[in-house]
């Protein structure tokens, strides 16, 4: 049975159930795990963009828009494609390696084509523009850039996401609710 919903258990902390199996709660993410996963694609996002701006551009650039090293895109596309992962990886097919590369290549193609379309609108800005790429729809999206997310996509389900929560579960969870709360602090 797939549901989504959210839980509060007696500690008030929030849970997000994505899947929910009663006999072994597998497909549980505690809104600190979404929050940390969010964090760290946020900063691996960022990463990405100042070396794929450093290497066409000859020079750094800051291509972060929050307070900081991070990508608001990356992180929301990387907590949506986990959360997408969850349902995904009880079905039959979750061995299949294309329809986690074709989800990864929809999704943040998806968010880019809104996204753009939603800053350009009223602020008449664009921040990224792939009007020189071919097969481009608007200069929002283009085919290339596509191939690109689902090969990432694909490296984020198979080995990305499961790193990062051994590396969440590596710090006491008292110390890393406090850490995440500093962090949140800072964002605002």
């Amino acid at each position: 049975p797939f549901c989504a919903k959210i839980l509060h258990n007696s500690f008030g902390y929030c849970r997000i159930v994505v899947f929910a199996d009663s006999a072994t709660h597998r497909g549980v993410f505690m809104l600190y795990q979404l929050f940390w996963l969010f964090l760290a694609f946020s900063f691996l996002g960022w990463c990405l963009e100042v070396a794929a701006t450093a290497v066409r551009l000859g020079q750094y650039r800051d291509r972060g828009v929050l307070h900081g090293p991070l990508c608001l895109v990356y992180g929301i596309t990387g907590c949506l494609i986990s959360m997408v992962i969850v349902l995904f990886a009880l079905t039959p097919l979750s061995h299949n390696l294309l329809l986690p590369y074709l989800g990864g290549g929809i999704l943040p193609s998806a968010l880019e084509l809104v996204g753009g379309w939603a800053l350009y609108k009223p602020y008449h800005t664009r921040w990224w523009d792939y009007s020189d790429c071919k097969w481009n729809l608007d200069g929002y999206i283009c085919l290339s850039a596509s191939v690109v997310w689902g090969a990432l996509g694909l490296v984020t389900v198979k080995w990305l996401v499961p790193l990062l929560m051994r590396l969440y579960q590596l710090v006491p969870a008292g110390l890393a609710h406090v850490l995440l709360w500093i962090f949140a602090i800072l964002l605002v």
